[in-house]
């Protein structure tokens, strides 16, 4: 007997390698991510390490503010940053503006650790810059597409 349908599936086109540019185009996937571990690594510094909390802001302190500002505010501003893309239409901060954003949150965590207060002081720099940089973008945005509906946020 004569065979009536052949079906065959096209072959699989090879995925592309992931790029830096799509980790980078949305708020929340760097700073979601970087929220996240660092939540677990500090409370492992707490729980098993507390001695290498040492700096200015050393124990408790050190504790309650990256718990608050470390990870809470950083979880938000990613959160705001993508949800202001939706809002306005423009995305607030993408590309290398965003990974700079997300250097500065690095480098303040580091600064918060270390004992000396040079390096406390330039933590607390970056961490003012991180949250002001980020609530300008967004203000920005708001501004520059005429958003007036959002822009008591």
């Amino acid at each position: 007997m004569a065979e009536l349908l052949r079906i065959e599936e096209p072959a699989a086109a090879p995925l592309p390698p992931p790029q830096w540019r799509a980790f980078l185009e949305l708020g929340f996937r760097p700073l979601y991510l970087a929220g996240a571990l660092w939540a677990l690594v500090s409370i492992a510094l707490w729980v098993f390490a507390p001695q290498w909390l040492a700096g200015p802001l050393g124990g408790v302190a050190w504790h309650a503010h990256e718990m608050l500002w470390g990870f809470v505010a950083t979880i938000a501003v990613g959160f705001l940053l993508t949800a202001g893309a939706n809002w306005t239409g423009m995305n607030p901060l993408h590309g290398p503006a965003l990974g700079a954003l997300a250097g500065l949150w690095v480098l303040a965590r580091v600064g918060f650790l270390l004992p000396w207060q040079a390096a406390f002081v330039a933590a607390v720099a970056c961490e003012l810059l991180f949250f002001g940089w980020a609530a300008a973008a967004l203000a920005l945005a708001v501004w520059r597409t005429r958003n007036h509906r959002n822009a008591g946020v």
